[in-house]
């Protein structure tokens, strides 16, 4: 008898945690979508940036890739990431937090690339 309210209170365990595991499965599929679908945008915007600029201008794709390149090495790595470099106050000199344009010790407010917020 003992044994069988072991074994049930086992299986209902097992039961909580794949139910646990399967809607983090979802959860993780959704977030996921999402994700691409910011992607899909993020490309199509850039591609219509790209031929604005070289239609306009008379850019071309060697003067792209360079420049992807030279943004690439910015932080030391051809890796296909740009790393955001550690800021220094201005006024006090101390470290700036990466995600805030004010800095958190002597509150001076620093003009922010709008990149920044991406990512």
């Amino acid at each position: 008898m003992f044994w069988e309210i072991f074994q049930q209170a086992r299986i209902h365990e097992v039961e909580s945690t794949a139910d646990t595991a399967r809607s983090r499965a979802s959860d993780a599929m959704s977030s996921a979508a999402e994700v691409r679908a910011a992607l899909d945008r993020l490309v199509l915007v850039n591609r219509a940036m790209w031929e604005i600029l070289s239609k306009q201008h008379g850019l071309t794709e060697r003067e792209l890739d360079d420049k992807v390149e030279e943004i690439d090495l910015r932080d030391g790595r051809r890796d296909s990431r740009l790393k955001k470099a550690i800021r220094e106050c201005p006024r006090c000199a101390r470290t700036m937090s990466l995600r805030h344009a004010r800095c958190l010790y002597c509150g001076h407010q620093e003009s922010r690339d709008p990149f920044d917020t991406v990512g």
